[in-house]
């Protein structure tokens, strides 16, 4: 038509990031969620680990946990409600800490207890501690270690006014030992002291600690202390398990006495090799233990180090509920190379563990790490009482199974 203009649309600027009228294309699109997808993987891994081990500390803290490995109670409680179990699951314990002051999920003040027996409450009561390291016996005790603060801070692990309690109630929500201590600043701004681990056995009715205690102490109660009869045994007790590095505190179960403490560099001191718990001066810190199952014996897992000339070794040794060693075995320079070469705790070494097969009544077998090498020991008790270990096999730790010794 004449006098008509025509228009022609200008064709599509499509710019460097390939974006097209506002819109991605499809392929970009899904090369855009590939990328991204490829770029959180790690992430993605790490949740679901952290919640594969959060889901382990849950089962722990509800009482499934082995009763001849016992509980860790080396971390503060956190502010949510956890029940704990017996192993018959007759009896259970409801911890619900109260609000804390920040909210960092660290439990720093008391919490409210709910005791019950098939269902029914037996007790219920607010105390001024949060347990976190929890054991629920079969007769209804519980024994317990926690850690408070009057003054919380984001970094309660360096708060100078944090507590630790040692606890162990009876049937009736009372306190048959009740042992709280001020913590002070230790080795690298860690508290002290500190328990570690907790192991109960009840067919003895002993009490195993695996703790971190106060510098030395040799003071008897003060005049104040003696007018108190329970300040006068929290001062005895802390006098009792006072030392330089790890140990065992052996407690009675139905009086909450202290009975014994094993300390593995008082039994292993020597001038050479060791005059300090710390690596650079040489000592002896316990890595791990287990109960050895049909026997009142505890196989304890150390390391031994040596200052002059530096070296590692492993130390095994069998220590009673009376805190007497009963049988030892020392290998040096096990764990020297390793450590050089990898740079790592033991925790890091291969196989995560040295202590295996304690499943069979008075059988137990150690992981000799650098040859991965298992071998396995029978504890028994001859006629005079003593007990007498000795070596019943010897193989591939990659064949080894704890229940059924070496698979044929």
């Amino acid at each position: 038509m004449h006098g008509e203009m025509t228009y022609e649309r200008a064709p599509d600027v499509i710019p460097r990031h390939g974006i097209r009228n506002g819109r991605l294309p499809i392929i970009k699109m899904r090369r855009l969620r590939l990328t991204i997808m490829y770029l959180l993987r790690p992430t993605i891994l790490y949740c679901a680990a952290a919640t594969l081990a959060i889901t382990s500390v849950q089962s722990v803290a509800r009482g499934e946990s082995d009763p001849l490995r016992g509980v860790d109670a080396s971390r503060a409680a956190r502010t949510e409600k956890k029940t704990y179990a017996s192993a018959s699951g007759v009896f259970t314990l409801t911890v619900e800490p109260e609000k804390p002051a920040i909210d960092d999920g660290i439990a720093y003040g008391g919490a409210f207890y709910r005791f019950l027996k098939d269902g029914q409450e037996v007790w219920s009561a607010k105390k001024a501690y949060t347990l976190s390291g929890v054991v629920v016996t079969n007769d209804g005790s519980v024994v317990g270690v926690g850690y408070t603060s009057n003054q919380p801070s984001p970094e309660i692990q360096v708060d100078r006014n944090r507590y630790l309690h040692i606890v162990i109630l009876d049937l009736g929500g009372k306190d048959v030992a009740y042992y709280p201590k001020k913590q002070g600043r230790g080795i690298q701004h860690r508290p002290w002291p500190y328990v570690k681990h907790l192991l109960v056995a009840e067919d003895i009715q002993r009490v195993c600690l695996w703790g971190v205690p106060p510098v030395r102490l040799s003071r008897k109660p003060k005049a104040s202390e003696k007018s108190s009869r329970r300040s006068a045994r929290e001062a005895e007790f802390w006098v009792g398990v006072s030392g330089s590095g790890d140990s065992l505190w052996i407690l009675d179960l139905v009086t909450g006495d202290l009975i014994a403490r094993f300390d593995p560099q008082e039994v292993w001191r020597t001038p050479t090799e060791a005059t300090g718990w710390n690596r650079r001066g040489g000592g002896v810190n316990i890595l791990e233990l287990r109960r050895v199952l049909g026997t009142p014996l505890i196989l304890v897992h150390c390391e031994v180090t040596k200052a002059k000339p530096w070296s590692l070794g492993a130390l095994f040794a069998l220590v009673d509920f009376n805190g007497k060693q009963v049988w030892s075995w020392y290998l040096p320079d096990s764990y020297t190379e390793l450590f050089r070469r990898i740079r790592a705790k033991f925790e890091d070494f291969p196989g995560g563990s040295a202590i295996l097969g304690v499943n069979e009544p008075g059988r137990f077998a150690v992981r000799l790490v650098p040859e991965n090498i298992c071998v396995e020991f029978a504890v028994s008790a001859n006629d005079a009482g003593e007990w007498v270990v000795a070596e019943t096999a010897r193989g591939d730790c990659d064949k080894f199974d704890g229940r059924k010794a070496w698979k044929r």
